[in-house]
């Protein structure tokens, strides 16, 4: 029987479901429920040890506390998207958007340092937008209503400027 080990580093919660370590953290889903978000911690180290400084500082300062804070949610892509054995992925993706007040710069020399995280003004004419896909596999990963996959800056929308910019041709439809 497979246990599950827990560890608290401030907002992140590690757990370990299907002898795999998962990072955890609360969050608002489109419904205004508090769901947990996880991201495999294998999936945080490869981000590190590709040098992505800065996607990790937005991770740690942006994703992680701001998760709370979305605006709009989008699900279903309109564009065809394969994931494994599930030729029909692009139905559950989901895009969390907000417009967060700063964002964070890392420097690769200070990468060992988190007390070097900088902060900025968020970029102009831009929203952030995390994809999340709701966990499909409960049985082995009881812990995450969601999986974290990516999280980056895009234009916003001139129509609505909480919305990616296309959002109308980008998402099948809007949940928030």
């Amino acid at each position: 029987m497979e246990t599950t080990r827990t560890y608290h580093d401030g907002d992140l919660k590690l757990v370990e479901e299907n002898s795999e370590k998962i990072y955890l953290f609360e969050g608002i889903d489109h419904t205004g429920d508090t769901k947990l978000f996880g991201i495999p911690k294998q999936q945080i180290a490869k981000i590190f040890e590709r040098g992505s400084n800065i996607s990790m500082a937005q991770f740690q300062m942006i994703v992680v506390p701001g998760i709370v804070l979305v605006e709009k949610i989008f699900q279903g892509l309109k564009r065809p998207l394969c994931d494994g054995n599930d030729m029909n992925a692009d139905r559950l993706k989901m895009a969390f958007c907000w417009r967060p007040a700063f964002d964070y710069w890392w420097n690769e020399a200070d990468r060992f340092e988190s007390s070097r995280i900088e902060f900025r003004e968020a970029p102009d004419g831009k929203v952030f937008v995390v994809n999340v896909t709701p966990n499909q596999d409960k049985v082995h990963y009881p812990s995450p209503d969601y999986w974290v996959e990516r999280w980056y800056w895009v234009r916003r929308s001139p129509n609505d400027l909480k919305c990616p910019v296309d959002f109308e041709s980008r998402y099948e439809k809007q949940l928030k």
